[in-house]
């Protein structure tokens, strides 16, 4: 692809992403203070710590309402347990937005409680909300990659952000360009990528702080059908690895391939289905199931 006279090499088959051998992603240092993080070992008296918790994502009796009076959520009770791969499906207003950004402490629940791994949403500070987002990368719809930074300098700047060491960021970006078979687009700008690779751009820099956990925003909503399921290839390899994927998308095709779909309406969960592993009945029963939205 070419664009102001630059050129790109083309892009590396996503077939050989599960077989890419995974080397050390930070140094030693830094990941152990990433684990620490996660796992509640670092500084135990914390007031956003808590022990003993299995699931990634915890609801509780949550309910949301905003200040004009629109309720989004309704006594929401779940939990996401540890490598599930879950999309959130409901019609234009069904509260799967709110679902969220409660997840990552962009709003505040009316009522109810809140815990994202070893985090206790409801007793967080403000000063302590970075902590919980380095725990997990978030995709957009619409890219958010910065136009004048090369493919290599969007994902780094994910780790320059949080004081990261230049050898940690060098070793990190490329890992986590060939992840997302990039590698030969490094030294590109985002107006040389097609929608499906700016994308895997923006997945790449949520990978970069090694996070346990994704979070989706229609991923898919703004790149074509083709690139849509490359998309979704790479988000299952990572979920294979071990990654836990929360994932928005308004498409059933696209939502049978998730281990487990929460239907959404009206603030309430309406179905939480499980996939049996036969990709064809379950989508037929996610087609059945949307028609009652």
């Amino acid at each position: 692809m070419e664009g102001n006279g630059r050129s790109c090499a083309p892009k590396k088959s996503l077939r050989v992403l599960c077989h890419i051998p995974q080397p050390t992603p930070m140094g030693r240092r830094a990941a152990l203070f990433h684990a620490a993080m996660f796992c509640g070992a670092f500084d135990q008296k914390a007031s956003y710590v808590k022990k003993g918790l299995c699931a990634v994502i915890e609801f509780h009796n949550v309910s949301k309402t905003y200040e004009n009076g629109t309720m989004a959520l309704k006594d929401v009770s779940l939990q996401i347990q540890k490598g599930e791969f879950v999309f959130i499906v409901g019609a234009s207003g069904a509260g799967k937005s709110t679902f969220l950004k409660l997840i990552m402490h962009e709003e505040t629940p009316t009522s109810g409680t809140i815990r994202v791994g070893k985090f206790d949403l409801a007793a967080m500070k403000k000063k302590e909300i970075p902590l919980l987002r380095r725990t997990m990368g978030v995709v957009f719809q619409d890219f958010r990659l910065i136009p004048k930074m090369t493919v290599y300098d969007n994902v780094a700047f994910a780790m320059r952000v949080i004081g990261a060491r230049p050898a940690e960021i060098r070793q990190r970006v490329p890992f986590v360009l060939r992840l997302v078979g990039l590698m030969t687009k490094a030294s590109c700008y985002p107006e040389e990528l097609s929608g499906g690779e700016q994308q895997r751009v923006a997945l790449a820099r949520a990978l970069t702080n090694n996070a346990n956990l994704i979070i989706a925003d229609e991923p898919t909503g703004n790149i074509d059908p083709t690139m849509s399921y490359e998309v979704v290839k790479l988000l299952t390899c990572l979920n294979e690895m071990g990654t836990t994927i929360v994932m928005v998308t308004h498409d059933p095709q696209m939502a049978s391939y998730c281990s487990r779909l929460i239907l959404l309406k009206d603030g309430v969960i309406l179905e939480d289905l499980k996939n049996s592993g036969d990709q064809e009945a379950f989508y037929q029963e996610i087609l059945g199931k949307m028609k009652e939205l």
